[in-house]
């Protein structure tokens, strides 16, 4: 029966391979029946016969297993696996053929291989029956595969398909043959790297679980051994060309998934070394502490951190080099501690012994030479570091003993390492570490404070200096000798800005961003504060709570990567959420113990000008929060501004600081001394030689003056500074003195004061003189700035003639008739400067216009582009301030109807705004329909295909408020029965393209 339906079968697959037709449906029917019908022994024989060249009724040689293979690869791995694997091992593995080979592999890619058992048809096994199953038809018989066919990818790809079922560790090297072709696939010198990196994705297969259990074989332990060494041969093979330093990151990360698969402590020490003796910063191994930690569950955590911390102890063999045990701490240990506790409490890390060593660490003498110094002092900084843990759990967990060893230790850490003075001038690397050292006191410190419970006074040693008794905390972790530089120039300021005012919008797009590492503090209280902030442009790190979490967002500089300053930025937002910033009393002179410790640190006599920068940031980090203290801390800001501590320009950290201060306006505005002293510092900061920075300048005084007017006296302001800009022979710092003026004039406030009034005046007047010189072509010892220059003397010169007629302005120098005689002898001189001139002065003093309204239509023709618009402006001013309703016949006399008749005009924008503004003092009464009303709805209709959308909108406005005010107002007048058809009819028109118009815009927003 086998062989007749062995040969039903091959002649219907021939006959249907040469009728192009499909076999698949027909074929795995009969092989259902064989697989359900047909006894194990006969299938034995069907496989055999399979297996068998044969020729087939057209004389042409199948293979039969081939077809099979390619046809019904998972009805005939079905009948494949009714047999046992002893009786499959003497079908497949003896006297081996080709055919019989590409069954085996083909049955181990349906039981084991990503794709298996697409169809549904094979049963799934079970861990000991796959693994009995390779065991006796792959693994056992390895040697005579790899001999019978010599495609290393072939066999890469079987054992990495049974690695797919059989994940668990060290499971391929209990096969000793396995393990021999594995190195010898590792070790080949004709491969490179990249080829490697395949077989090094099996490397968790080949080592033992020695994190989480301690049973394997001795020869595990050789294979352990001999792999560990060629995996660090091959790291330290890279070269150092970026080709290398990307194969090193891709060997890196595979190595990286293995100890998470195979939680083997030596591949983990490995990894640990080599990426602190690295110095390639692609090298992250934080990335693999969670699928690490997930694999090895919470009750090895705390046997986890004392395999790592052994490595970092001072007696540790071989001790590693200061730099490397420093990076150990950081990238590694910190990295798993922090992700623990997250996890789990770490209680059970710190035992009686433990402490006892820390406490005994912290106590050494650090002296000697300068390797010995960089040792001790890493040791210290270690020990400090790791009782970042214990501080996060609460007393009421912890043994009384334990908690008393705590508290003890704390105390030694803030009087005998954070206030210590002691220096090391060994090396510059002593000095560096001395500095961590401090910086990770004073973190453990605000650990502890914000863990401690509701005290705000503990918060005060947080602040707490004696410069008289040289009792210092700033100082011994900032580095004193660096002097920070914060750019003028803003497209050097720090990536990540946040948007505070419109001052600054105008940013540079496109620059890369700086990542810098989260500081992940874990604690149980301060973790949701600072935790999930990755202190970088963009990212925010997960957290598993979202109850009270506090979203930090720091600038990328210099100051704000110190993780002192994130730490206390959040301790600061931790202590707003708690209720502990408690709003002062009124009438209170002074807040809270911890603030007046803060300013007295800010404002010590003698105080170093790197702790007075660092403290400053802080309070633009915590604007918002030290808002309620703003009456406090005015004077002592603006003293520390004024002694030029933040530079002698107003660069961006100056900026930043000033506008903290214009948000606290909210709360309280400073006392009127302390705002005039810094606005005379300001005014003297004004100018720059880059003009766009003169604008953001200028943008920033005028924001002060704006929010502090009310407590300004205007005889006070730095008047003499400003005298000193505008008599200034350059023209840029001629420029910005005008400015300047302009600002205070807008304002309300004067540009001078009773001493400098008279030069004042003078300097203006000689100015408008010098003006006229410039214009004959003339020389004068007075600079003139171009047009930009004589715009803003014309925009100063009206607010001047507005405090004259208000009599706030002794004319003396009788600006008021001067000004008159210059624009009559422009009237006759030229148009173009008269309506320049008149039109820069109209903008603070329109009532000038009055006087020059038949000059201004007159000059419309006679001027050309941007003066023309100012034409436009000031008749519109004129009729608005006189309510006058004939502009209708005054503008079709300038002929700005006719620039409605071309749709290119540079001054069509200008006019259709100007017909909008000034519709409401159009009389609709006076104007007829035919000769005016229906021309000018003709004229409006060229423009409603217009490409500028604004030029669209502004037809549309004008149509409907012409047909509801000018058109329905004249409805009784059915005499002109034709002309009413017609405006209809426009109107229509308009109506059915503002339709159109409305749904072209819908369908857009739907796509």
């Amino acid at each position: 029966m086998v062989y007749s339906i062995l040969d039903t079968l091959f002649q219907s697959i021939q006959l249907y391979t040469e009728l192009s037709l499909s076999m698949r449906e027909y074929s795995q029917r009969l092989l259902n029946f064989v697989y359900d019908n047909v006894p194990v022994t006969t299938i034995q024989t069907l496989i055999r016969c399979i297996l068998n060249e044969d020729t087939t009724a057209s004389g042409r040689p199948l293979t039969k297993g081939h077809h099979f293979l390619t046809l019904l690869h998972s009805m005939l791995t079905r009948l494949l696996l009714r047999c046992t694997p002893s009786q499959l091992e003497s079908l497949l593995i003896n006297s081996l053929t080709q055919e019989k080979v590409d069954l085996l592999i083909h049955l181990t890619e349906a039981v084991a291989g990503p794709q298996r058992d697409l169809d549904g048809l094979i049963p799934m096994l079970t861990s000991s029956e796959s693994s009995l199953l390779f065991r006796t038809l792959v693994l056992s018989h390895w040697d005579t595969l790899v001999t019978f066919r010599p495609s290393d990818d072939l066999w890469l790809s079987v054992l990495t398909n049974i690695v797919h079922v059989k994940c668990h560790p060290g499971y391929l090297s209990q096969f000793q043959p396995v393990v021999n072709w594995y190195f010898l696939m590792l070790e080949s010198p004709i491969r490179g790297l990249h080829d490697k990196l395949h077989y090094v994705k099996l490397v968790s297969s080949f080592l033992h679980n020695t994190l989480s259990t301690s049973e394997h074989t001795s020869s595990g332990d050789d294979t352990e051994t001999r792999l560990l060494v060629t995996m660090e041969t091959l790291l330290l093979s890279c070269d150092r060309t970026e080709e290398g330093k990307c194969n090193t990151v891709l060997l890196y990360t595979e190595l990286q998934r293995g100890v998470a698969k195979c939680l083997n402590w030596g591949l983990l020490k490995l990894l640990a070394q080599f990426v602190c003796n690295n110095d390639n910063p692609r090298l992250d191994f934080a990335s693999c502490v969670p699928p690490l930690l997930s694999s090895l569950g919470p009750a090895h955590f705390p046997s986890l951190l004392s395999r790592l911390y052994s490595l970092l102890e001072f007696n540790a063999q071989p001790l590693p080099a200061a730099h490397a045990r420093c990076t150990l701490l950081d990238a590694v240990f910190m990295s798993c501690m922090r992700e623990c506790y997250q996890r789990s409490a770490l209680v059970e890390f710190y035992t009686e012994n433990k402490m006892a060593d820390i406490l005994n660490n912290l106590e050494r003498d650090v002296e000697g030479e300068a390797e010995i110094v960089e040792q001790l002092l890493v040791t210290k900084l270690v020990t400090v570091r790791v009782m970042e843990g214990l501080l996060q759990v609460s007393k009421t967990d912890l043994a009384e003993s334990l908690e008393s060893r705590r508290k003890t230790v704390m105390k030694f850490i803030y009087n005998r390492i954070l206030k210590s003075n002691l220096e090391f001038t060994q090396s510059d690397y002593c000095s560096y570490l001395n500095r961590q050292l401090h910086s990770a006191a004073y973190v453990v410190t605000c650990v502890w404070i914000s863990n401690t419970g509701a005290d705000v006074d503990l918060y005060t040693l947080l602040f707490k200096e004696d410069i008289k008794e040289e009792k210092f905390i700033f100082k011994h972790f900032l580095h004193l000798d660096k002097e920070y530089k914060f750019p003028i120039e803003f497209n050097e300021a720090p990536r990540e800005k946040k948007l505070l005012t419109g001052i600054r919008r105008q940013g540079p797009v496109g620059t890369e961003q700086e990542q810098y590492q989260s500081i992940d503090l874990f604690s149980s209280s301060l973790a949701d504060d600072i935790t999930r902030h990755d202190f970088t442009s963009s990212k925010l790190t997960p957290s598993a709570s979202s109850g009270n979490n506090v979203t930090l967002t720091l600038e990328l500089d210099e100051i704000n990567t110190s993780e002192p300053m994130q730490v206390l930025t959040a301790l600061l937002h931790q202590m707003e959420d708690r209720g502990l910033m408690s709003q002062p009393e009124d009438g209170t002179e002074f807040g809270p113990n911890w603030l007046e410790t803060f300013i007295s640190c800010l404002d010590s006599p003698g105080q170093e000008r790197n702790v007075r920068v660092w403290l400053i940031k802080l309070v633009v980090n915590c604007g918002h929060i030290l808002a309620r203290f703003a009456v406090r801390l005015y004077p002592v800001l603006v003293r520390v501004i004024t002694a030029g501590v933040l530079g002698s320009h107003i660069n961006y950290f100056l900026n930043d600081v000033l506008l903290v201060l214009l948000r606290w306006n909210t709360t309280a505005l400073p006392q009127p001394d302390t705002a005039q002293d810094l606005l005379c510092y300001l005014f003297g900061l004004v100018h720059h030689a880059n003009d766009a920075i003169v604008k953001y300048n200028l943008e920033l005084i005028r924001n002060l003056l704006s929010v502090w007017k009310p407590i300004l006296d205007p005889t006070r302001l730095p008047h003499s500074a400003i005298l000193s800009l505008v008599t200034s022979l350059n023209p840029d710092i001629l420029y910005t003195g005008l400015k300047l003026s302009e600002i205070l004039l807008v304002e309300q406030l004067p540009p001078y004061n009773a001493t400098t009034e008279r030069n004042y005046l003078k300097c203006i007047i000689e100015l408008w003189k010098t003006k006229a010189k410039d214009s004959k072509g003339n020389t004068s010892k007075i600079p003139s700035g171009g047009s930009k220059l004589n715009n803003v003397l014309a925009v100063v010169t009206g607010g001047l003639l507005i405090s004259f007629s208000e009599g706030k302005l002794q004319d003396d120098h009788q600006i008021g008739e001067f000004v008159r005689r210059k624009f009559e002898s422009m009237v006759k001189s030229g148009a173009q400067n008269l309506v320049s001139s008149l039109y820069f002065v109209s903008r603070l003093y329109p009532v000038i216009l009055d006087n020059f309204l038949n000059d201004i239509i007159s000059s419309y023709s006679k001027v050309s582009g941007k003066p023309k618009e100012y034409c436009l402006n000031m008749v519109e001013c004129v009729y608005k301030r006189n309510n006058k309703t004939d502009m209708w016949n005054t503008l079709r006399q300038m002929g700005v109807m006719d620039i409605l008749e071309h749709k290119q005009h540079e001054l069509l924008p200008a006019v259709l705004n100007l017909f909008n503004s000034i519709k409401n003092q159009l009389d609709p009464t006076r104007f007829s329909v035919k000769d005016s009303l229906l021309p000018f709805l003709r004229s409006l209709r060229r423009h409603v295909d217009s490409v500028n959308p604004q030029i669209r909108t502004r037809v549309f406005e004008l149509v409907f408020d012409v047909y509801s005010r000018w058109f329905l107002m004249r409805e009784g007048e059915r005499e002109e029965g034709e002309i009413h058809s017609q405006i209809t009819n426009d109107f229509i028109y308009f109506l059915i393209i503002a339709c159109c118009l409305l749904h072209i815009k819908v369908l857009e927003r739907e796509r």
